[in-house]
């Protein structure tokens, strides 16, 4: 079966998620938790956790967020700032943001970012003074879980949905929006193989589903899962699932 990309709250276990909705229930500053730079996972906002979404705010202060990110790269610390609009558009309220690194085997591996447009100075400073509390618990216990997770299906359903296509990291960094580096240290960290190993096994999973779901030829499926020699697709085939492609569909299609 086409591995499907999963709710992000299925994939964030339960003590994470518990733990950001208690933070939340205690400051009533919403959180946001980052993969890398580019990509928040997780947004904890008016007593909800809701996937990847963060507040309109942020749309409007894209830079300032990376430039933060950035320094807590530098400092690994707390960083903040109050943020005015853009152009000065007084239609869209300042910004107060914070941001904490979640550090984990020395590597800063993602953020905690509160933000919010109405909160009180006391207040705000008070939530930032729990920021690394929290951000050191998920490093050491819970962001290893949740980028492995989240990375996998991520990368996983990528390369299935493009198997037929010319593949290498620059592909899949644009198409995940991340970072070659980002995803180099990803591979080694959470996948285990090198880059073209871990795209071969895909796509001869997803030749394995065509071969066992549908009527389509053996050159067809050959062609569709990105292998352009026929032959190099069979002898492959063969030395990874240990038979012929033509002996799985036999096999697999009597199952189903």
């Amino acid at each position: 079966m086409p591995a499907g990309q999963k709710s992000v709250n299925q994939n964030i276990s339960s003590e994470l998620k518990d733990l950001l909705m208690h933070y939340y229930t205690l400051s009533r500053i919403p959180v946001c938790l980052f993969i890398g730079k580019n990509n928040p996972i997780l947004d904890v906002s008016s007593g909800e956790l809701s996937q990847a979404k963060l507040c309109s705010d942020y749309a409007a202060y894209p830079q300032a967020c990376i430039r933060l990110m950035r320094q807590c790269d530098k400092d690994k610390t707390v960083v903040k700032d109050m943020i005015a609009a853009p152009d000065a558009d007084p239609a869209v309220p300042s910004l107060s943001l914070a941001v904490y690194p979640i550090i984990f085997n020395d590597t800063v591996q993602g953020y905690l970012m509160l933000y919010t447009c109405d909160a009180n100075s006391t207040v705000f400073d008070a939530a930032c003074g729990l920021l690394p509390a929290i951000g050191n618990h998920i490093g050491r216990n819970g962001i290893q879980y949740v980028m492995w997770k989240t990375y996998i299906d991520e990368f996983r359903q990528f390369i299935y949905t493009n198997a037929d296509k010319d593949m290498d990291i620059q592909t899949l960094a644009a198409g995940l929006k991340t970072s070659k580096t980002q995803l180099y240290e990803s591979f080694h960290t959470y996948i285990g193989m090198p880059f073209a190993k871990y795209v071969k096994k895909i796509r001869l999973e997803k030749a394995c589903d065509l071969l066992s779901q549908t009527d389509m030829s053996v050159t067809e499926i050959s062609s569709a899962v990105g292998f352009n020699d026929y032959n190099y697709f069979c002898r492959t085939f063969k030395k990874e699932i240990g038979m012929s492609a033509n002996r799985y569909r036999i096999i697999h299609a009597a199952k189903s």
